[in-house]
């Protein structure tokens, strides 16, 4: 019997953060962006962005004024 392990590593996570403000769950047109948020990779589940146990903050970022923003993924090891 054979298997095969297969890893998917991330190397970014991108998105952008608006106001959905027609409740569509999509970003349209009367919706704005937000800029200047910070988006995190919550890593324990704590719900607040802090250190990993190595003492380095989790993958974060700040959106653009255009809300987009992207977290770099490639410093973090395999199977997290």
């Amino acid at each position: 019997c054979e298997s095969l392990e297969t890893r998917v590593l991330l190397s970014a996570i991108t998105g952008t953060i608006y106001d959905d403000v027609d409740s569509s769950g999509s970003k349209t047109g009367g919706d704005n962006t937000l800029g200047g948020w910070q988006v995190y990779v919550d890593l324990d589940n704590s719900g607040t962005l802090n250190n990993k146990a190595d003492g380095t903050p989790e993958p974060s970022a700040f959106a653009n004024a255009g809300g987009d923003y992207t977290i770099n993924m490639n410093a973090m090891p395999t199977g997290l």
